[in-house]
């Protein structure tokens, strides 16, 4: 069992520990929630590392790839909230009766959609190519001056 398979256990029986817990036992459910946080920076770690070994146009294209399904989340999100408001359809009589608020409404479109971790997984990716002197949004190298390449490691070769 690699390291990362160790750590991948380990939370998940944190969270079934978490959903085992009576509401009342606060103390058992803060020390679950520390471990749970530290093995979720140990497994970002591992993670970090592999992206760091992957060779610049792989992590271009990837970051390219998330871009696209960021906005095509995005456009399914917006879709679901357009359906509620003035002129829409579907949930337009619930939007008007009150039973649905702004507030209900995007947080069923947050949670239907995946943009949190397709977000996290683009920082990433961006952390690693900013650090080799990539801009993320290009995909080109920055000009050898000024600041940002100050500390800049250089890119892995595969052979």
């Amino acid at each position: 069992m690699t390291d990362l398979d160790r750590i991948t256990a380990e939370l998940a029986e944190i969270q079934d520990a978490l959903l085992g817990l009576d509401a009342g036992r606060f103390a058992e459910r803060y020390e679950l929630e520390l471990r749970r946080d530290r093995l979720r920076a140990e497994a970002d770690r591992y993670r970090r590392a592999a992206d760091e070994r992957r060779p610049t146009p792989a992590l271009v294209a990837e970051l390219r790839s998330i871009a696209a399904r960021v906005a095509a989340a995005e456009r399914r999100v917006s879709g679901f909230t357009m359906m509620s408001g003035p002129g829409g359809t579907g949930g337009a009589p619930a939007a008007v009766s009150g039973e649905m608020t702004r507030a209900v409404i995007d947080a069923k479109a947050n949670a239907a959609s995946d943009l949190g971790p397709l977000l996290a997984r683009k920082a990433i990716i961006e952390r690693v190519l900013v650090e080799r002197g990539i801009d993320p949004a290009s995909g080109r190298a920055r000009s050898a001056a000024g600041p940002a390449n100050l500390g800049r490691r250089p890119e892995p070769t595969t052979e």
